[in-house]
């Protein structure tokens, strides 16, 4: 294929839409694996929270009084999470995002060229 020239108005359009395709598809593949499996997706933000509200529930159990073999005992529920579903999520939001961008790249570039290289109306007369 050979290599094309854009202009800067295509590349911030390809840039643009791969971007926002970028938003819908993890949107997307989060809402289709809350559907399929009944959770949340396991992505970082999950693991943060959970980490977090672990930590909470440590300092809460800790001023209640329990034993350091208790607290240490304790686990995040994104721990038990199998690996096997950490790893299918990661590969299907991965394939879809990039699935995405490139066809939102397509058309922006295709959209853009052709609003950018229109060949004027025949002179007829």
């Amino acid at each position: 294929m050979a290599k094309q020239n854009h202009g800067i108005a295509t590349k911030l359009a390809m840039t643009a839409a791969s971007a926002l395709a970028g938003v819908i598809g993890t949107k997307l593949v989060n809402g289709a694996w809350g559907v399929v499996f009944g959770e949340q997706a396991p992505t970082s933000k999950v693991q943060k929270d959970n980490d977090k509200a672990l930590k909470e529930e440590m300092k809460r159990a800790k001023k209640q009084g329990a034993s350091k073999q208790e607290i240490r005992a304790m686990e995040s529920s994104y721990d038990a999470l199998p690996v096997w579903k950490i790893s299918l999520y990661t590969v299907l939001s991965g394939a879809v995002i990039a699935a995405l961008q490139l066809a939102a790249q397509r058309g922006a570039e295709r959209g853009a060229d052709r609003l950018a290289h229109r060949r004027p109306p025949m002179n007829r007369g």
